[in-house]
Formats: structure tokens, C-alpha cells, sequence
């Protein structure tokens, strides 16, 4: 199955971080060692805000994210290349009768699914 692209326009406060999988052995006297875990060790997770959208637009959004539900889909943050990330949790703020926000936490993966 081809992986979906995440196309909606995320507004600029969308704030990544990144986050290092490290291993830290620790010996006596207060020594310790620190090696990286696994292939792949920095995943982000950006905190994405899509704005204004008509209640179909949101709609929509909420579709493409319960498709996706634990598969991973495709994302380009900020003109960098397309990664790969999960969406596990999202929320909306409702502005009006039909302006509507969508809050979504991505998580990036690495996976052979393409």
C-alpha cells in the first residue's frame, strides 16, 4: 500500500523538537558511557497546528488521520524532504459556526514501508 501524503498548510508556530535515543552505561565511581540506540537514534515530533479550515476541510483532516491510524503517512515540515510519521493523538479548537483549527502531534518513524 502507497503511503499518503499529509498536504494540508500548517501554520509557521508548528514547533518541532527532536529527541536522541541514547543508552547510558554507568560504572563505578561515577563513570559512565553513552552510545547511541539503534540505526536511526534523532526522531522528531512536531507539534503541527492547521488553521482556519470549513468544518469539510476539517472533516477531511480528521479522515486522513483515522485512514492512518497506527501506518505511517508522508510529511514535509518546512520545505525539508517528505519523512515518515505517525499521528496518534489530535484536537480542534472551534473558532465559529464553521472556522475550525486541528492541533495533531507527529511522530516520526523509520520503517521499509513505502
Amino acid at each position: 500500500m502507497t503511503l499518503q501524503t499529509f498536504t494540508w498548510r500548517v501554520e509557521k508556530r508548528t514547533r518541532p523538537t527532536w529527541r536522541a535515543s541514547i543508552r547510558q552505561f554507568n560504572f563505578g565511581d561515577g563513570y559512565s558511557q553513552n552510545s547511541p540506540q539503534g540505526l536511526n537514534p534523532v526522531k522528531a515530533e512536531i507539534a503541527v497546528v492547521v488553521p482556519r479550515l470549513s468544518r469539510a476541510q476539517r472533516d477531511a483532516v480528521h479522515a486522513f488521520f483515522k485512514a492512518n491510524a497506527g501506518r505511517p503517512f508522508l510529511f514535509a515540515y518546512d520545505g525539508d524532504p517528505l519523512q515518515k510519521f505517525t499521528c496518534e493523538e489530535w484536537s480542534e479548537e472551534k473558532h465559529r459556526p464553521d472556522l475550525y483549527t486541528v492541533n495533531a502531534t507527529f511522530k516520526q518513524v523509520y520503517t521499509n514501508q513505502s
